[in-house]
């Protein structure tokens, strides 16, 4: 069973809310390309907060659904234990054959609250992430497990480091 620490059994594919209304749109192809940060996720501001998590949601929606790391990675600091956990078991899955089998995997994002912000420093951001109803393998032998809906609530720590955002902590819990 893939486990994803601290998450029910899962994680999915990528979207975001077109305002932070809870309405969402996909934002990524399902080719497996990695998503793209906006220019606004790079910025010191709230709105540039903000952004980096939603990016950030985005990359964990494309690990899950294409099993690609390298963004996770990428923008956790290695003091987020939640982070690298997650990338390590969508690497795991990869090696041995796993995928999604069929469904909505998709990640939409919900709202997205900055609720403390310090320019040049940190930001505590809480975001709400709903998955759709899939069907997915942990390995290429593995038998197909139904997950249903579901909903998680993120908290996360980002940090400026080098003129960009990068996760310190992330924490979630399933609603």
């Amino acid at each position: 069973m893939m486990t994803l620490v601290g998450c029910a059994d899962e994680p999915a594919e990528t979207s975001t809310s077109t305002a932070n209304t809870g309405s969402a749109e996909p934002t990524s192809d399902d080719d497996g390309e990695p998503t793209t940060a906006p220019a606004e996720a790079g910025e010191d501001s709230e709105a540039g907060a903000e952004a980096f998590v939603r990016y950030y949601l985005e990359a964990l929606s494309d690990g899950y659904n294409h099993l690609a790391v390298g963004e996770i990675r990428a923008h956790a600091l290695e003091a987020c234990v939640t982070c690298h956990e997650w990338a390590d078991a969508y690497a795991g899955t990869m090696e041995q054959g796993g995928t999604i089998v069929s469904g909505d995997a998709t990640w939409r994002v919900g709202e997205i609250v900055v609720s403390s912000y310090e320019a040049g420093a940190n930001a505590e951001v809480s975001a709400s992430v709903t998955i759709g109803e899939h069907t997915f393998t942990e390995s290429a032998t593995a038998t197909p497990v139904a997950r249903p809906e579901v909903t998680f609530h993120f908290e996360f720590v980002v940090v400026r480091q080098d003129d960009s955002w990068a996760v310190e902590e992330m924490a979630e819990s399933q609603m």
